[in-house]
């Protein structure tokens, strides 16, 4: 009796150290932006890195860039013709930004599973944007900025991601993101990135 209950004991605490399986997704993708601060439509494409921790939690890590462009309109006069007359004048927004925070999975399925992710983000952008605009007596032109150009900022971003495995190395994934940031930028996304799904080897005591 005695000797069944070692063999049990041993049995269970050995059973601590076995290898665990723990899950990690590498993926790049692209897809439509929208930065609500010029209220201009644009892409995005990133990297992204997510593994597991435990109790449905997680980390990622992701570098992005996005790329706007839009036109805004202008009124000047022409002296030749002595007549106000319309333009466009057309800018473009970029930026690149590193974010890394904590994930959560609300659903888990199968072969699919639905994940919430919260992170801080440092962000760098540059801007052809003026504030305002204006024409005075063509052809003397004026486009003033009172921000900067070049800025970066701090701020979070929020998001949903529909993981579906195709088999048990490929992976697709389905994002809606919206963010914010110190220099009053919002940023909505929707994307489709494909990568790899890795397994790792991990004991409990890590």
């Amino acid at each position: 009796m005695k000797w069944r209950l070692g063999m049990l004991l041993l049995i269970i605490f050995s059973g601590r150290g076995l290898a665990q399986d723990r899950e990690e997704r590498v993926s790049v993708g692209s897809g439509y932006s929208r930065h609500g601060t010029d209220d201009v439509s644009g892409f995005f494409f990133s990297v992204y890195y997510e593994s597991e921790l435990k109790n449905k939690t997680g980390y990622s890590i992701s570098l992005s860039g996005t790329l706007h462009d839009g036109r805004t309109p202008i009124l000047y006069y022409n002296e030749i013709e002595a007549e106000w007359k319309r333009g466009d004048l057309f800018f473009v927004t970029g930026g690149v930004q590193l974010s890394a925070g904590l994930t959560y999975e609300l659903i888990n399925l199968k072969k699919s599973n639905l994940i919430f992710e919260l992170a801080p983000l440092l962000r760098y952008q540059s801007t052809s944007n003026p504030d305002y605009s204006l024409v005075n007596f063509y052809p003397t032109n004026y486009f003033a900025n009172s921000n900067f150009e070049r800025s970066f900022s701090l701020g979070a971003v929020g998001s949903l991601a529909y993981n579906i495995d195709v088999n048990k190395d490929l992976h697709v994934r389905i994002t809606a993101s919206l963010q914010y940031d110190t220099h009053e930028d919002a940023l909505s996304m929707v994307g489709f990135s494909i990568g790899r799904k890795l397994i790792r080897k991990k004991s409990e005591s890590d």
